[in-house]
């Protein structure tokens, strides 16, 4: 075949973990958080503050309107070849732990909660009420668009794709959401998002893979208490994007990223 996973050994582009709350952090908070940088140098060695521009309008006819900007949050960094390798954002609302070098589930994982575990203490104790992960994969067809067979890459009788794709010879994109009831490790509700489609860029056809898996924390935990369920929930969110996956490749497409073979 002419098909391509995006690093060789696996297919992930990107990864992104995310922790989210309802009441925004304040001005002081966000100072102290971005005081913590130094805590988190040797691994993310650049910081940047997240500008937002505000613009209010004019009330009376013939008025300029006003802007203003402010720090709406700081973004902890680390270069790569080309653009940021690794980074944490953080919004007064939420952090995210954005990976785009991706290697393997353990040392990334490891890697991103040891930020949160400098910064989340920070945000008080405030609930956490929703805890996220997202992967987006990607396979390059390096052949004439006309010669990708699309049966060689998705299986057949997958529940997470309509069955007319298999007829189709140009682009196309298939959006799937779903909330599901989980127990294990905790009470939460799961919303996953199985998002499929095929781009062109360069005259090359790229199949791009999203899966979104959030989980909506039942209980009123603060990072205190949920930092001692994160791993398994992580490691749950990580179960369910693989058996998403699974869902969707043919055998052959899951081999060349062996999908069912260790903890990618």
């Amino acid at each position: 075949m002419s098909l391509f996973p995006y690093s060789g050994a696996h297919a992930v582009q990107s990864a992104a973990f995310a922790l989210e709350w309802n009441d925004e952090l304040s001005d002081a908070e966000l100072a102290a958080i971005s005081a913590a940088h130094d805590q988190l140098k040797s691994s993310l060695p650049n910081s940047a503050p997240i500008q937002a521009f505000l613009v209010q309008m004019g009330h009376i006819s013939g008025t300029n309107p006003i802007s203003t900007s402010s720090t709406a949050g700081y973004v902890f960094s680390r270069q790569g070849s080309v653009g940021p390798a690794r980074a944490l954002e953080i919004h007064r609302n939420r952090i995210v732990g954005q990976v785009n070098d991706y290697t393997r589930w353990e040392p990334v994982w490891n890697e991103v909660k040891s930020w949160f575990a400098t910064v989340c203490p920070l945000i008080n104790r405030r609930i956490i009420s929703n805890v996220g992960l997202q992967y987006n994969d990607i396979f390059h067809w390096r052949d004439s668009p006309q010669s990708l067979d699309l049966k060689a890459v998705f299986k057949e009788d997958s529940p997470l794709l309509p069955k007319n794709i298999f007829d189709l010879s140009g682009l196309w994109h298939s959006h799937h959401g779903y909330f599901m009831d989980m127990l294990e490790p905790m009470q939460h509700r799961l919303l996953e998002n199985v998002n499929v489609g095929i781009i062109e860029e360069l005259g090359q056809r790229s199949i791009v893979i999203t899966t979104v898996h959030k989980a909506e924390i039942s209980h009123n935990w603060c990072w205190d208490d949920l930092s001692k369920q994160i791993d398994p929930l992580m490691a749950s969110m990580h179960s369910r994007n693989k058996q998403a996956l699974g869902n969707l490749l043919s055998s052959n497409a899951a081999d060349m990223i062996s999908l069912n073979k260790g903890a990618n």
